[in-house]
């Protein structure tokens, strides 16, 4: 049967995004719908084209190569997420204090430990931008002082 393969179903479903996607794109109402659509359609396509090419004496050794580095790097990536989400729940926990909103709870403990592995670092957290302000201003840093 045609439509057991993978493959061919993602061909189907290329033709038919391309279709409805152009349809919706003659009408001024459904006009942002049509461009979500032929994106899909493009990222569709694309895949398609990476099997195409898997028979390509260049390039399907590579594009094999390339899809068992990806079960690799999905293991790596867990690991990474659960040490990203282990900190930022740690950042969480001591920075903010009785914090009843979710979504900004959520954001402290996921979001934003992921944009400081790119190295932007949230301005709770960097007291570069608070030129006059002393170490002793953190609580723990202060109470350790007193003690010692």
């Amino acid at each position: 049967m045609y439509i057991n393969d993978l493959w061919n179903i993602l061909d189907v479903l290329s033709i038919l995004f391309f279709i409805i996607g152009l349809a919706f794109r003659l009408t001024t109402e459904l006009f942002y719908a049509g461009k979500i659509l032929l994106c899909i359609d493009f990222v569709v396509f694309c895949l398609r084209l990476m099997a195409i090419f898997t028979i390509s004496r260049t390039l399907g050794p590579k594009i094999i190569i390339v899809r068992r580095m990806m079960t690799d790097l999905f293991f790596f990536m867990f690991l990474l997420s659960i040490w990203v989400v282990a900190y930022g729940v740690a950042k969480q926990g001591i920075l903010i204090h009785n914090d009843n909103r979710l979504d900004w709870i959520v954001r402290g403990a996921v979001y934003e430990p992921y944009l400081i592995i790119f190295g932007n670092f949230p301005t709770n957290i960097d007291c570069e931008w608070k030129q006059n302000r002393q170490y002793y201003d953190f609580p723990f840093i202060r109470t350790w002082k007193s003690m010692t």
